[in-house]
């Protein structure tokens, strides 16, 4: 062994919670003399797999503990299960305990409910960064050209194939299309002025105008013309 290099990562949540990783690179002599200075891709998705692993495991320790906590009472809540989920995201997969809490039943008495807090930050079992990115590269070229280029550059699982690179760039696009569905009507919303009553609807209110003005007693003498009407409603004002 020529070089070895030590990569450390530490981080501290607010619970006072802290996590520490290392990760180890050696490398030979062979590979100084063939050439092979700095990290290569290899390398760099040995390191990024290793801290995205420490750094996902912390971050999902620490909201589902933020969400143990009820926010009504401030007691912890109750314990359903412990499972484990995977999250697949830019630089990995990452394997996690997957708490399941239950509702205070100080605030909800009677409800039996369980939720997981991973569930409702990572839905899709990936991260958002993951899933745009996959879409991105199924956009512009064939899903098993972007499967292979994933694989190549990112420490992607071989279970990244073509069908969920298919699947998520058709999950993205239509959720693209609801958003600009959604952005389309709160801009005509804004647009629009105060409603226009339709042709019919002030002819019907004309005319029933017209049927009360006849049976007003201050209006028996004139005539039930148009002008004359006009005429004694502005007389009346």
């Amino acid at each position: 062994m020529a070089v070895e290099w030590t990569i450390t990562i530490e981080g501290r949540n607010e619970f006072g919670d802290t996590c520490h990783k290392e990760v180890r690179i050696a490398k030979t002599w062979e590979r100084l003399f063939d050439g092979d200075i700095g990290l290569s891709i290899d390398d760099g998705k040995k390191i990024m797999a290793a801290l995205q692993c420490a750094v996902v495991s912390h971050e999902a320790e620490t909201c589902s503990l933020f969400r143990r906590v009820c926010p009504d009472c401030h007691v912890f809540r109750s314990v359903k299960d412990y499972t484990t989920r995977r999250v697949r995201t830019v630089f990995g997969t990452v394997k996690v305990r997957n708490p399941r809490w239950m509702l205070c039943q100080d605030c909800y008495p009677g409800m039996v409910v369980a939720f997981a807090p991973l569930q409702e930050i990572c839905p899709d079992r990936a991260t958002p960064e993951l899933m745009v990115l996959t879409a991105r590269l199924g956009s512009m070229m064939p899903y098993r050209q972007a499967a292979t280029a994933l694989a190549e550059f990112l420490p992607i699982e071989p279970t990244e194939t073509h069908a969920a690179v298919r699947k998520r760039t058709i999950k993205v696009g239509e959720r693209l299309d609801d958003q600009v569905v959604q952005e389309t009507w709160r801009a005509r919303s804004r647009r629009r002025g105060p409603a226009v009553q339709p042709r019919r609807s002030r002819q019907r209110s004309d005319r029933r105008c017209h049927r009360a003005c006849l049976s007003c007693p201050q209006l028996a003498q004139t005539d039930h013309k148009p002008n004359r009407l006009a005429s004694a409603l502005g007389n009346e004002d």
